[in-house]
């Protein structure tokens, strides 16, 4: 081959790889969908050789962009993965390094600032209470759409004792994400949707759990759906072929590998290798990148393909060049932590490097790995590859000494309070408030050198202790008592006293009322730990429930003192100040709880029936008028709300809010018969409306038992204002009958009032 045709083949090469470049290698102006798809490992994909597949919207999509064979997450914990994927840094930077008290700083830059500042109209939907806004990845974000912002979430108990369920499913999740997307389709938008059902426990719907899909696989089943509905929305709102997709999970599942059943606690493939799509119609070429990549190169590679400047103090890299072909492989290195083994057991912190095959584990004992013949971490190398040992263990240090803008010492920290503590530990995640002090401090999580045992000798006893939390939170409370007890008996040492098992013992105690054994061990947790507000908290609600109001109180306050923005402590502080009659005080707490947290509406009746008994009815109204707003399908609010209007003769607001709440909830007796009554009573001619009244009133009669005088006397008022006198007289005759076998006799004798009216043929009719 002359020297002439060579330079042509290779002038032409170049020719053509600037026009790709040129038509598909960038997209200024182009949307941004980012799912991450949590506790997914990408081995249990059918792009990634799963058989049966479960993922036919994901394969599609595979097969129509970039498919990374191998990319690695930065950590096995949900908020640390999140952290890296959105800043495109190591934990260690952002400081984000574990779930319950860590939180991404305002310091730290996510993509989702980067592309507001550009123009971008941004938002947020997540899976699970793990990724709420208090633990900092709302920033830069327009809607930021997690539980604590969803009325349902408070609505399903009170703050002190019943359970709310800290996860919702992915159709819920995907019904907010593709209604704001229908709204925002015309404006240029990132919109990154978070779906955490693959976690444990693995409960996917039944239709999932048919053929041969075990129930793991049935959750991404049920996820890919959702991401099948996502693709459909896009195309049709039009927009589908200038929006790059990508799709990524934050972290695997162990699935018994390693010893571990779930993960957390180890950094191997399993927990540790994740999937990962990127699609974009006339812009992404269909490939598949063989080299090893990481979640942390995702931002870099957005911002390059969007055209933007890169973001400089990014860890990642631009992955554009091998989903272009213009090289086969970057040689980077993946660097991953865990730091739970140490934050819940004082157990070695544990870190790796991977580059190219080899993995090196940075623990008491090191751990190398060839991934290349033993993908599955089983043959450790370390001792007949010290050279590479030593190599991999010097490029770790580099790494971590170099890091630009490195995050604040042992990581980003603040209280954990009781709600909190209580969904992190229905997840399987231990709510733990590290003690402060040297010994356990953060000089420990900023020591290279590992400190402590090696996790990987107590991997029995950890997996023992996230199970027994998953028991707890599916009410198996036997199992995890059992659990807990047989931990801290194997371990009559006491290393840092297993404060997180007694915590959790209490928990156990406290949710099945055994008040007394559940302050033992609140108190056996606070001795070992005195940091914890959630502790105080606890101990001060099981006090409560046994009489012990003023030392409940000083514990409540106690938690006040470590975390005073603890709107839970606040919140069952003004309880008990209530019913030790201290009523202003108990006012000014509840008033805090709700300015901390607006969404705690269970709390806005008990507050407005307080004004209202103290006559402060203005404010009383206020305050339910607040929570209708925020919260405008809570029946019960918006009933207590209406009643409070009748008795300021308020009627057209009463009248509004029933109308409204019965559009709203159309089965809700309770609403619909104070709609009736009101239709019925009110003093203003101009409200009142026979018919009607008696509509609504006959259908809540046929809908509840005959028996309730409650019904049978709002019925007869209404058949009274439709000139019905005879039946009205029947029903509420009827009405006196019960409320007389009773007991009721003051009542009863309200109605025979009524009824002679309705004999004398007048309708009754409230007073002004």
């Amino acid at each position: 081959m002359t020297a002439l045709l060579v330079l042509g083949m290779v002038a032409t090469a170049f020719v053509w790889r600037l026009r790709s470049r040129g038509a598909t290698g960038r997209g200024p102006g182009f949307n941004v969908v980012l799912v991450s798809m949590d506790t997914t490992r990408a081995d249990h994909l059918g792009c990634y050789g799963r058989r049966p597949s479960p993922t036919p919207n994901i394969d599609g999509l595979a097969g129509e962009g970039t498919l990374f064979r191998y990319c690695e997450a930065s950590a096995p914990i949900t908020l640390a993965s999140h952290s890296s994927l959105l800043t495109g840094t190591d934990p260690f930077v952002h400081g984000a390094r574990n779930n319950g008290s860590y939180f991404l700083r305002e310091e730290n830059v996510t993509i989702q600032e980067i592309l507001a500042k550009n123009g971008y109209t941004t938002a947020a939907f997540v899976g699970a209470m793990v990724l709420n806004r208090e633990y900092g990845l709302a920033q830069g974000f327009g809607l930021y759409d997690d539980l604590y912002s969803s009325p349902a979430y408070w609505r399903k108990g009170v703050v002190d004792s019943s359970p709310r369920e800290p996860e919702r499913p992915a159709d819920e999740v995907c019904d907010h994400a593709l209604s704001w997307l229908r709204a925002h389709s015309d404006e240029k938008f990132f919109l990154f949707v978070h779906f955490y059902d693959a976690h444990f426990p693995y409960e996917p719907p039944s239709r999932f759990r048919a053929g041969k899909l075990d129930d793991y696989d049935g959750e991404i089943a049920f996820v890919d759906e959702q991401i099948g509905r996502i693709r459909d929305a896009l195309c049709d709102a039009g927009v589908e072929s200038r929006t790059v997709v990508v799709l990524t999970a934050d972290h695997g599942e162990s699935l018994g590998q390693h010893a571990e059943e779930t993960h957390s606690h180890t950094v191997y493939e399993s927990a540790l290798r994740v999937p990962l799509v990127v699609r974009a119609p006339g812009a992404i070429p269909r490939r598949e990148v063989a080299s090893r990549v990481r979640s942390i190169d995702v931002v870099p590679t957005l911002l390059e393909f969007l055209g933007m400047p890169r973001k400089v103090d990014a860890l990642g890299v631009n992955l554009l060049p091998l989903m272009m072909g213009e090289t086969l492989d970057l040689d980077l290195s993946a660097y991953a932590e865990t730091i739970a083994p140490f934050e819940e057991f004082r157990f070695s912190v544990v870190r790796s490097l991977t580059r190219g095959d080899w993995k090196y584990v940075h623990v008491p004992r090191p751990e190398l790995y060839d991934l290349a013949i033993d993908p599955d971490e089983t043959n450790n190398l370390a001792d007949r590859d010290p050279d590479r040992v030593r190599d991999l263990r010097e490029q770790l240090q580099t790494r971590m000494a170099t890091a630009a803008n490195r995050g604040a010492q042992g990581g980003s920290t603040r209280p954990v309070d009781s709600d909190a503590a209580q969904g992190l530990r229905a997840l399987g995640y231990v709510a733990y408030m590290r003690p402060s002090g040297t010994e356990s401090g953060d000089d420990e999580l900023e020591s290279f050198e590992p400190r402590g045992d090696d996790p990987k000798d107590h991997m029995a006893e950890m997996s023992r202790v996230s199970a027994a939390l998953t028991d707890i939170g599916r009410g198996r409370f036997a199992a995890a008592e059992v659990a807990l007890r047989g931990v801290l008996q194997d371990d009559p040492s006491g290393r840092a006293n297993f404060a997180m098992c007694h915590e959790n013992l209490g928990a156990i105690f406290l949710a099945q009322g055994r008040n007394e054994e559940a302050i033992e061990h609140y108190r056996a947790a606070l001795a070992a730990n005195p940091q914890s507000p959630a502790n105080e908290t606890d101990l001060g609600a099981a006090l409560s429930k046994i009489g012990k109001l003023d030392e409940a109180i000083e514990h409540f306050k106690a938690a006040l003192e470590l975390h005073p923005e603890n709107a839970t402590a606040r919140a069952n502080l003004g309880r008990v100040l209530l019913r030790k009659g201290e009523v202003d005080a108990g006012i000014g707490s509840l008033r805090e709880a709700i300015r901390i947290r607006p969404t705690y509406f269970d709390l806005y009746p008990i507050l407005a029936s307080v004004l209202w008994s103290k006559g402060d009815l203005a404010e009383a109204a206020t305050v339910l008028d607040n929570a209708v707003a925020l919260d405008p399908d809570n029946a019960e609010v918006r009933q207590r709300a209406a009643v409070l209007f009748i008795d300021r003769g308020e009627y057209e607001r009463a009248l509004a809010l029933l109308r409204e709440g019965v559009a709203r909830a159309p089965n809700d007796v309770a609403l619909t018969l104070a709609l009736a009554r009101l239709l019925a009573t009110s003093p203003r001619a101009d409200q009142r409306n026979g018919p009607e009244a008696v509509r609504l009133a006959e259908a809540v009669a046929s809908s509840v038992a005959a028996g309730d005088p409650t019904v049978l006397d709002s019925l007869a008022a209404a058949y009274a204002e439709d000139g019905r006198f005879d039946d009205a007289v029947r029903a509420a005759s009827r009405a006196v009958d019960i409320l007389m076998e009773r007991g009721q006799e003051s009542v009863a004798n309200e109605v025979r009032e009524r009824i002679a009216l309705y004999e004398s043929r007048r309708a009754y009719h409230e007073s002004r």
